[in-house]
């Protein structure tokens, strides 16, 4: 694909952080359930819809607005979160108006696990971010917002 050599350099090193941040957060949830002695693995999909649940505990979350929320298909939602349910970390309950949809909840071992992972990664990141300075990460962040102002600029005249 043919870009200005700036935007490639920009996008390979995003790509490159995400694909890092990934393996690093999966690492970290491999460590954390070996500690507790899960009789299971859980990937970082796992991880996110186990986040997103835990952010609704306070309404009625169904799978679709999950999905939906995480950018899955339904098909990979609907997998991910039998798996979990059969770790005994959510609970599918299905909707009484509606057959067809589910409300999910955490069981009190997901609250706890989920925890016990974000303490790991908040742990792992104070660590790793601790040698950067706040004007470096306002130099960062604010070079981002102005390269994605540009491309939600560019976006929006394609869309015309």
């Amino acid at each position: 694909m043919k870009m200005d050599p700036r935007c490639a350099i920009i996008a390979e090193k995003c790509e490159r952080y995400g694909s890092l941040v990934t393996s690093v957060t999966e690492g970290v949830i491999a460590r954390v359930l070996r500690e507790e002695g899960a009789p299971y693995t859980l990937c970082i999909t796992d991880y996110k819809i186990l986040s997103a649940v835990a952010a609704a505990m306070d309404s009625t979350v169904s799978m679709t607005e999950i999905a939906r929320q995480l950018c899955l298909h339904p098909s990979s939602a609907t997998r991910r979160v039998r798996h979990l349910a059969e770790c005994g970390l959510v609970i599918k309950e299905q909707d009484e108006n509606d057959d067809r949809r589910y409300f999910l909840s955490l069981t009190g071992e997901g609250v706890r696990l989920l925890g016990c992972i974000d303490s790991a990664l908040l742990a792992g990141t104070e660590r790793m971010y601790a040698a950067i300075t706040d004007e470096e990460l306002q130099a960062v962040s604010s070079f981002m917002d102005k390269c994605v102002g540009y491309l939600s600029d560019a976006l929006d005249r394609q869309r015309g």
